[in-house]
């Protein structure tokens, strides 16, 4: 591969909406309730350096990025 296709890869994951997580990478949020996120059985949140990510549970695109409330 040549380098400038191995960036343009790196550069969508997970960085914006509609790009791919790699979710090995985020913590999963199981209780979507402490940050006061709305529920769907077809997404899925993870979180990492103040973000929370809302994933297509199928495809693990990047639905919304919401800044993590402290």
């Amino acid at each position: 591969m040549p380098p400038q296709q191995g960036q343009a890869h790196r550069a969508s994951l997970g960085q914006n909406v509609g790009d791919l997580l790699r979710v090995r990478d985020y913590t999963y949020i199981n209780n979507p309730q402490r940050f006061s996120l709305p529920e769907n059985g077809n997404w899925r949140y993870y979180r990492r350096d103040g973000r929370i990510y809302r994933v297509d549970s199928q495809t693990q695109r990047i639905q919304r990025i919401y800044n993590e409330r402290r």
